[in-house]
């Protein structure tokens, strides 16, 4: 626990509480139509075991990290994805795509990569959040990349909420998997110099955290074949992340925010990463991406 504080640094994360330590919720299955958001109290909070992709792209931004396109999943894959849980891994992975392009203002592609998410969302039992409202919404601020942002976690952050509360969380294991390596993905193929982009590569090591928390997570739901390969295709890359030696040269703080969230500052941990190391997780993210976004 000390050392997932202290390495976490200047992330907010906001604590779930959801039934005394996230009970799972399997027996309440339900439509979305019949659970109301707006009225369950703690379900700001209930997603933040794991940060969204818009959090990571946002806090691992450095001068290094910059848009390029070609590292994008093509739209044109959406269609090609036939088992449903490649189609909600692709979720998570044009979720974050999405998140990537809002990041860098390329508001060109913003419009046609929603329209991806919400095809992908109809396939997952997710139109009623990604709908055609949103769509406008999305319409009507490709000028305005602050709101779409916005629109970008707040989505994301929605769909999370209703798979928690309707027990749906398997499924939300394997969105957010895809989230989080495509992160990753886009993040070390922008890494090559291990002295220059040393900032950006300490800020990719700083997610293995969240990846452990996914990890342990996902260890639930690992009763069949598929889930248990992604599980150990995601614990092969934590696996990698833990090679590297980490240093803490001064502790971090952790103060409560006005909504119970806990924000860290300060702090400096030193990293050790070796051309090896480097070039095994490199691999290792890249083979585990393309295992999973390419059409079969």
């Amino acid at each position: 626990m000390r050392t997932r504080i202290l390495i976490i640094v200047n992330i907010i994360f906001a604590l779930a509480s959801c039934n005394q330590g996230g009970e799972r919720r399997r027996n309440q299955q339900q439509e979305y139509k019949e659970v109301d958001l707006s009225k369950q109290g703690d379900a700001s909070k209930i997603f933040y075991r794991f940060p969204a992709p818009k959090d990571i792209i946002d806090y691992i931004k450095t001068d290094q990290l910059i848009y390029l396109k070609d590292f994008l999943n093509p739209i044109s894959n959406a269609d090609k994805y036939h088992d449903s849980r490649v189609q909600n891994f692709n979720l998570g992975v044009y979720a974050a795509d999405f998140a990537y392009i809002t990041v860098f203002k390329t508001l060109s592609e913003a419009s046609e990569y929603f329209g991806t998410i919400e095809k992908l969302a109809y396939h997952a039992g997710l139109s009623s959040i990604f709908d055609e409202q949103m769509r406008r919404r999305v319409e009507a601020n490709e000028a305005n990349i602050d709101s779409l942002g916005a629109i970008a976690r707040n989505s994301y952050n929605d769909m999370v909420n209703y798979l928690t509360l309707t027990g749906n969380e398997r499924q939300l294991a394997i969105i957010s998997a895809g989230g989080y390596v495509e992160v990753l993905y886009l993040a070390i193929n922008q890494t090559d110099d291990l002295e220059a982009d040393y900032s950006l590569l300490r800020k990719i090591y700083d997610q293995r955290y969240g990846l452990e928390n996914l990890c342990n997570f996902m260890s639930d739901f690992t009763d069949d074949q598929w889930m248990s390969n992604l599980y150990h295709d995601l614990q092969a890359i934590l696996d990698v992340f833990n090679l590297v030696d980490a240093k803490i040269e001064s502790e971090s703080k952790a103060t409560k925010g006005k909504g119970g969230e806990l924000n860290f500052s300060g702090g400096n941990i030193q990293l050790s990463i070796t051309p090896e190391n480097y070039a095994k997780l490199k691999r290792v993210v890249v083979e585990t991406r393309g295992k999973y976004t390419s059409p079969s």
